[in-house]
């Protein structure tokens, strides 16, 4: 499954760049990779959202720590009815395959583990990009397929500095604080609950980790992705309309 998701992705990639969310992923003040979350219309009415991390740390030129992973959801109606995922965690390969069946979720994972969820409602992943994200109570672990029990709670009102290629400076926001089983984040939504930053903090070395963000999602005003219901709201309607001059 790692293989065929990596061709999937690679052949996405050859279609050039996708609409999305951009990050610079940083630790202690210097960057060590990119997150990536892409979009794309499908023919039926779907959505079809690619996650790309890419993360290297390094010490005295040596990588002393690397981090990959692939994730693909399908949205119909709504809710997720696919999710395909390939991790690879420092050198420990991890895949995930979760298919919408009978009102709930057929989680298998690389260790050929089979788990049936019940999930009437549909359930959310941790790909945080979801404007609903703030209001769930158990996600879908894209690393290890676990359905997790989660805790998030309101932060309050906490600006972010936009991306460099926008005219305003700052995204007006709410942080938010997710708590799960060995699971810590900070999430940040704009008013129109479009992700706007990430951060956490490493236990194992009490660094921390901040997603800076790079871009957000661009389309022609009459592109299918621009009236998507779950992310057309995203989309600023004069970064469409220059987009589509």
């Amino acid at each position: 499954m790692a293989l065929a998701l990596a061709s999937a992705g690679a052949a996405w990639a050859n279609l050039g760049p996708q609409p999305g969310f951009g990050f610079d992923v940083l630790r202690k003040g210097e960057t060590i990779g990119r997150h990536e979350i892409a979009f794309k219309a499908l023919p039926d009415g779907g959505l079809a959202v690619d996650v790309s991390i890419r993360l290297k740390v390094k010490f005295a030129f040596i990588t002393v720590y690397r981090y990959e992973h692939d994730n693909r959801e399908v949205w119909r109606n709504g809710r997720l009815v696919a999710l395909n995922s390939a991790t690879n965690n420092n050198g420990t390969d991890l895949s995930v395959e979760a298919q919408w069946v009978d009102g709930g979720y057929r989680i298998v994972t690389g260790a050929g583990e089979t788990v049936d969820v019940s999930a009437p409602d549909g359930l959310l992943a941790t790909s945080y990009w979801h404007p609903a994200t703030p209001d769930q109570d158990r996600l879908i672990n894209t690393q290890t397929g676990a359905v997790m029990d989660v805790t998030i709670t309101g932060r309050g009102p906490d600006a972010v500095a936009a991306p460099a290629d926008q005219a305003k400076q700052r995204i007006e926001a709410t942080r938010y604080h997710l708590s799960g089983p060995d699971l810590a984040f900070d999430l940040w939504y704009d008013a129109d609950r479009c992700l706007a930053k990430i951060a956490f903090q490493v236990k194992r070395d009490g660094s921390t980790i901040v997603y800076r963000p790079t871009r957000r999602p661009v389309a022609p005003v009459q592109d299918d992705l621009a009236q998507h219901p779950l992310i057309g709201h995203c989309i600023d309607p004069k970064e469409q309309e220059t987009h589509a001059s």
